[in-house]
């Protein structure tokens, strides 16, 4: 299940209202006692690709 929250609020307090709003749904989530919960996508990786990586020294009597 996915909600999307929408609301009307002055440029000037879209911080700090967003952070009220998103901090007010964790305490009631919370308060569910395992009841609702938040899912994530896990992702899993089977194979990092490889890395090949030169570095080069700085010519002597040069800037740095």
């Amino acid at each position: 299940m996915e909600f999307t929250l929408r609301y009307v609020v002055d440029y000037k307090k879209r911080r700090v209202t967003k952070d009220q709003l998103f901090t007010r749904i964790l305490e009631e989530v919370d308060q569910t006692n395992g009841r609702v919960a938040f899912a994530s996508a896990t992702f899993h990786l089977v194979e990092t690709p490889e890395i090949k990586v030169s570095l080069v020294e700085p010519a002597k009597g040069g800037n740095t």
